[in-house]
């Protein structure tokens, strides 16, 4: 027995050549003599024509769906795409907003804090005030005291009358 490899597969192959028929296509009567001994009759209509003469509808209808599909997958990433381009155009708006917001809040805030001081220097101005007219209201109501106070002794001098004449 041969073992395997020992023999030149190179060397064979021309001679299991010789009695392999030729392609379909391109078959010669001698080939179909030799493929049906019986002797019934071939159409050579049949020899000439192309092989595999069938529809290709599958091979068509698996490019148009992957066709559809890429194009789903195109459109879906085109609404993405559009709805994220919206929404970041509406926080950017939103952001403007809140800024205008809070600038007016802090123009506000300054209108109010100087309002408040002008209103403390006010009440220090009040507060001086308060405190004059409460020093004035002791000294009026010490000079009404004065006057009010009954003396006894009421010395009335009258006037001296000189007569030179």
């Amino acid at each position: 027995m041969k073992r395997k490899f020992e023999s030149n597969v190179a060397a064979e192959l021309p001679k299991t050549r010789d009695s392999e028929p030729n392609l379909p296509w391109k078959l010669s009567a001698e080939d179909l003599d030799k493929l049906n001994p019986h002797g019934e009759g071939v159409k050579t209509d049949d020899i000439s024509s192309p092989p595999l003469k069938t529809r290709a509808i599958f091979p068509i209808l698996l490019v148009l769906t992957i066709f559809v599909l890429l194009s789903q997958v195109v459109l879906d990433t085109y609404i993405e795409n559009d709805n994220m381009l919206q929404s970041a155009a509406k926080m950017r708006q939103s952001a403007a907003k809140g800024q205008g917001e809070l600038a007016a809040l802090q123009v506000k805030v300054a209108q109010v804090s100087e309002e408040k001081n002008r209103l403390g220097e006010n009440a220090i101005r009040l507060e001086k005030r308060i405190e004059d007219l409460s020093d004035q209201k002791e000294l009026f109501t010490a000079a009404l005291e004065s006057l009010t106070k009954k003396n006894d002794e009421i010395i009335i001098e009258a006037p001296v009358v000189s007569e030179q004449r």
